[in-house]
């Protein structure tokens, strides 16, 4: 008899919640450039303009908890 474990991932929808919600504090627009699931991190490339400045930007977000590691 075997006991299975479920662990919850964060998917590619969730990731693009988080990551739309993260950059419209500052960003007046946002477009995701692509996104990368990598040894539980997602990595999500962004492209982000303020005030007519066009930026790329790399967030990092938990896998499992969804809690954004960094930001660059």
């Amino acid at each position: 008899m075997g006991f299975g474990i479920t662990l919850k991932v964060i998917d590619d929808t969730r990731v693009e919640h988080i990551t739309t919600k993260f950059f419209k504090q500052n960003y007046s627009s946002i477009d995701i450039v692509n996104k990368i699931l990598k040894n539980d991190i997602w990595i999500v490339k962004v492209s982000a303009n303020s005030f007519g400045q066009q930026l790329i930007r790399t967030l990092a977000i938990d896998s499992k908890t969804g809690s954004i590691i960094s930001c660059k």
